[in-house]
C-alpha cells in the first residue's frame, strides 16, 4: 500500500467520522437526556477527524520504501480496528435514531449506549488517536 493508497483509506475514515458526528447532532438536539453523552462522543470523533486528516495529509507526501512508510504500515492494524469502532458506534446509532414507537404511535429516539459502553468508545477512539498523533509527531518532529 503506497502512501497515497493508505490516505484514502484514511480519508474513508473521516467520513465514517462524519457520519458518527452527525447522528449525535441529531441525538443532541432529539433527546434530551442524551447531551452530555453525546457532546462526549461528538468531541472525540471530532479530535480524531483531525488527527486523521493531518495523517492523511502526511501518508500522501510518504515515499515508497522510506522509513516513514514503515510508519504507516504499523498504523494498519489501529486504524482498522478504528474502522470497526467507528462502524459499530454508527450502526447503534442509526438503528437508534430510527426511533421506537411510544405509547402514542409516535416514533421517538432513544440514546443506543450505557454509560460504561459509551466510556468504552471513548477510551478507545481517544487511544487510537493517541497512537496516530504520536506516529506523526515521530516523523514531523
Amino acid at each position: 500500500m503506497s502512501g497515497f493508497e493508505f490516505a484514502s483509506a484514511v480519508v474513508g475514515l473521516i467520513d465514517l467520522g462524519a457520519k458518527v458526528v452527525v447522528l449525535c447532532s441529531t441525538y443532541f438536539r432529539g433527546v434530551v437526556d442524551a447531551q452530555k453523552n453525546a457532546n462526549q462522543l461528538l468531541t472525540e470523533v471530532s479530535s480524531l477527524q483531525i488527527c486523521l486528516g493531518e495523517l492523511g495529509v502526511f501518508a500522501s507526501t510518504v515515499e515508497k520504501g522510506s522509513l516513514s512508510e514503515g510508519r504507516l504500515w504499523r498504523l494498519k492494524a489501529p486504524l482498522i480496528d478504528c474502522q470497526v469502532r467507528l462502524s459499530t458506534a454508527l450502526k447503534q446509532l442509526d438503528k437508534s435514531g430510527n426511533g421506537k414507537n411510544g405509547m402514542n404511535g409516535v416514533r421517538r429516539m432513544v440514546w443506543p449506549f450505557m454509560e460504561k459502553e459509551l466510556r468504552d468508545i471513548v477510551s478507545t477512539l481517544s487511544q487510537f488517536r493517541a497512537t496516530i498523533a504520536d506516529t506523526i509527531t515521530v516523523e514531523i518532529g
